[in-house]
């Protein structure tokens, strides 16, 4: 054997021996590695998935927990009666005229069969017909929302009251509200339910005897309480329902109409070195086209002089004075402070005064009338009155302040 295939036969061996080598090692060590990797990964997916499920179980139970103790109590017949005695006042108290209150027919009431795990409630469903305006219907879903009764409005519609006389203008307002009879609740709900008789006797003896009064029926008592301040706390909203009334559900919004003027506010003309009459109003033609009470926040828009949304913020220094220009940038036509964005309105204060602009409005509108010193206390703008502002503007204006009282800037 020549020294050549010699070589030749050594590096045929060392790569025969390596290819074994990465054999071994991908079949024996990186392939099981692999998959154990992989069986980790899918069991912490599925530990994951388990934790979800008992966090999903843990909520549910809270939400069980409250579900039983608005439940209705768990006599079917009782419940339906006590539903019904509690449902016919509310309507009434919110100013609806009840023409049919009915509960689910006899005999109809069947528990849900149980699925699995799962626990099987009683639902009771009940039809009402009233009439009334939309204001008490607005209120009545209200109340509903409030009461700590485990129940719903399914469906309702609203159609005009047929008829003329009392009827005119109302509405003819049909609803489902479906109440839940829960699983394993309590066997009265505080709510619905009069204390017992019982509590009652137990009370007058104990106050005959000179004993300790309130022991009987302080725990019902607190279980109403504690129910309550749930409900409350629940049903708090940022909205206000109520201003639903402004709407025509059956034609929409209603457009927007300036009140009627109190208080004229004349501006005075431009000195004769001022800009000169373009032939209009320039006030016009500024609208307030955006508000955002989240951000504190309205945008302006000259739609004459074709210039951007002019950005308002009277929480932020430098977005907080607001002016409205000449068409040659040169004369200072209006110079105004916001004060407060609202969900639809923007504040603001020229001078000694404080305005009102509507969404939608122009700011000539805006100006036709200034806002009453009750006004401005009822509406909570006399802590963001600026007195320096005022009066840096009136000195501008070579003007006087006016006689009477002007709001002033909480201390």
């Amino acid at each position: 054997m020549t020294v050549r295939e010699r070589n030749l036969f050594v590096v045929l061996g060392a790569s025969i021996g390596v290819v074994l080598l990465a054999v071994g090692w991908y079949a024996y060590f990186w392939e099981p590695l692999q998959a154990a990797q992989r069986q980790i990964a899918d069991l912490n997916d599925e530990i994951d998935k388990q934790r979800h499920k008992i966090i999903q179980v843990q909520q549910e139970q809270k939400r069980l927990a409250k579900y039983k103790a608005f439940s209705l109590s768990a006599a079917s017949d009782q419940a339906e009666s006590e539903y019904v005695t509690f449902l016919g006042p509310l309507l009434k108290k919110c100013g609806l005229t009840v023409d049919v209150l009915s509960g689910p027919p006899p005999g109809s009431i069947k528990a849900v069969p149980t699925q699995g795990k799962k626990a099987a409630h009683v639902t009771l469903t009940f039809n009402v017909i009233a009439r009334g305006d939309l204001s008490s219907f607005v209120k009545t879903l209200e109340e509903l929302r409030r009461a700590p009764v485990t129940h719903r409005v399914r469906s309702f519609a609203l159609n005009p009251a047929e008829g003329a006389g009392k009827d005119s203008g109302k509405l003819k307002i049909s609803m489902t509200i479906e109440a839940m009879v829960v699983n394993k609740a309590a066997p009265a709900n505080p709510y619905l339910h009069d204390k017992d008789n019982r509590l009652v006797i137990l009370e007058t003896l104990a106050g005959l005897l000179r004993a300790p009064l309130g022991l009987a029926q302080g725990p019902w008592k607190a279980v109403r309480a504690a129910n309550l301040a749930i409900a409350a706390k629940e049903s708090q909203s940022a909205r206000d329902y109520a201003a639903i009334r402004h709407r025509d559900v059956f034609v929409g919004g209603k457009p927007y109409i300036p009140p009627k003027p109190v208080e004229i506010v004349q501006r005075e003309p431009p000195p004769p070195s001022g800009p000169e009459d373009p032939g209009f109003d320039v006030f016009d033609y500024v609208r307030l086209v955006h508000t955002s009470p989240m951000t504190n926040e309205a945008w302006l828009h000259n739609r004459i002089y074709h210039e951007p949304e002019m950005r308002i913020r009277p929480a932020k220094p430098g977005y907080q004075i607001f002016q409205i220009k000449s068409e040659d940038r040169v004369w200072t036509l209006l110079r105004a402070k916001a004060l407060r964005v609202d969900q639809r309105e923007l504040y603001f204060q020229v001078g000694y005064k404080v305005y009102r602009f509507p969404i939608g409005a122009t700011l000539s509108e805006a100006l036709r009338r200034s806002l009453s010193d009750e006004e401005v206390e009822r509406l909570k703008l006399d802590t963001l009155f600026d007195e320096e502002f005022a009066e840096e503007s009136e000195a501008k204006n070579r003007k006087t302040p006016p006689q009477g009282k002007t709001p002033s800037k909480s201390k």
